[in-house]
């Protein structure tokens, strides 16, 4: 004032020439009011407004301001900026995840603001995937049991299991099952001889059993009760004349029929018949005196029917020579069979004259070569069959041979014919 500074309030005076050039004093009452400064702090996150300008970063601005007393004072901001941050952070979850106290259900990525350390609202972005558990339903038809992870089922019903799908989530997989059971069953049969039962055949008794598919397509045991009766075979012997009737049925020849029939344990059985059937022929073949039975195969017995058809005896071959005129027959014999033949009446003119010839046959009997000597009588000679069929002739001749070897065995017939005289001889082949 008037020169000099003052700092401090007080009353300092002046003397000074007034207008009437006087000396006057002059009191400056002197308040001096002090500048202030002063100091303030912030701590801000990201930003900071001070009077209208934005700080971003940390510092110490300062203001020049009035005071209370109007001076300018200096005000010091000491600032602090805190950067907010971000971040981020991966979960997987099955079905759902719950994150600072929200539950998610979907996939996605969710954020959260929270104050990191500094206070400041930080991001934080959760990349979140939701796996979904699954649910899953098999189904299996078993019989008797059923093992499903480790666990063995006897019964039908819907077991379930938890188990990690493909996205490590627990699933449950439903096993619809059936059980079904094997069945046991018997069966009886009764059969003769054998039984084919399922493609196999049986001879015995017994239990055999088989395990086939039941109507559910489990094993099951079916088993046979066996019963094997056995056919038998007998036999009987029966002997008639031309013909016998045996079971209904006429048999006219020799043979074995047989006859089925069922047996005490219902078996067919069968029987048979050694059935001789016995036939003979009661005709007679004759040349000149020399009677023959056609039945080569008999018992014969030659009778005289002449003398009350009394038998002749030592004649009881297939083959009479009668040596004197009669009536003569046979008595043929088979087994159960027996005929008379018809009579057959011989006229004998010249058998005198050739008996008293001297003639010689043989060997009689014979195996091959027979001879035949008439002396001095020229004769025909015929080799016969004991039917009448001429086998060799040798006429005009005193004598003759006849080989028989290359004939059967059996009777033959030599006759002698002369002139007007006839003889038969008979010849035993052996």
């Amino acid at each position: 004032w008037y020169g000099n500074t003052y700092t401090t309030s007080g009353t300092p005076s002046r003397i000074i020439k007034n207008a009437k050039e006087c000396d006057s004093t002059i009191t400056l009452h002197l308040t001096i009011n002090k500048a202030t400064s002063g100091d303030t702090t912030a701590i801000a996150c990201n930003s900071f407004t001070w009077y209208g300008n934005t700080y971003t970063t940390s510092g110490t601005p300062s203001r020049i301001i009035k005071n209370a007393k109007g001076c300018d004072s200096t005000i010091t901001l000491h600032l602090t900026i805190n950067k907010a941050t971000s971040g981020d952070t991966t979960a997987i979850a099955c079905n759902s995840f719950t994150w600072y106290g929200s539950t998610y259900t979907t996939s996605g990525t969710p954020s959260r603001i929270i104050k990191n350390a500094k206070g400041c609202d930080s991001t934080i972005n959760l990349h979140l995937t939701i796996n979904k558990a699954t649910n899953g339903d098999t189904t299996a038809i078993a019989c008797n049991s059923f093992t499903w992870y480790g666990n063995t089922y006897t019964s039908s019903g819907n077991p379930s299991r938890i188990i990690k799908n493909v996205k490590g989530c627990d699933s449950t997989i439903t096993l619809h099952l059936t059980i079904n059971n094997s069945t046991t069953s018997d069966t009886t049969a009764r059969a003769c001889n054998s039984f084919t039962w399922y493609g196999n055949k049986y001879t015995s008794s017994g239990t055999p059993s088989r395990i086939i598919k039941n109507a559910k397509g489990c094993d099951s045991v079916i088993t046979l009760h066996l019963t094997i009766n056995k056919a038998t075979s007998g036999d009987t012997t029966a002997r008639a004349c031309n013909s016998f009737t045996w079971y209904g049925n006429t048999y006219t020849t020799s043979g074995n029929p047989t006859r089925i029939i069922p047996n005490a344990k219902g078996c067919d059985s069968i029987v048979i018949l050694h059935l001789t059937i016995d036939k003979i022929d009661a005709t007679v073949s004759r040349i000149d005196n020399s009677l023959k039975s056609n039945d080569a195969f008999a018992n014969y017995q030659w009778i005289d029917c002449n003398n009350g058809n009394a038998a002749i005896i030592g004649e009881s071959n297939q083959t009479f020579i009668a040596r004197q005129n009669g009536s003569y027959a046979v008595i043929v014999t088979n087994g159960e069979c027996s005929d008379i033949s018809e009579c057959q009446n011989v006229i004998i003119t010249d058998i005198t004259s050739l008996a008293t010839a001297i003639i010689s046959i043989f060997p009689n009997p014979t195996n091959g070569v027979v001879n035949v000597l008439l002396g001095n009588q020229i004769a025909t000679i015929t080799l016969m069959e004991v039917t009448g069929k001429q086998l060799q002739v040798i006429t005009t001749a005193k004598q003759g041979t006849f080989d028989l070897s290359k004939f059967a065995s059996g009777i033959y017939f030599i006759k002698v014919q002369t002139e007007n005289q006839s003889r038969m001889y008979r010849i035993m082949k052996d």
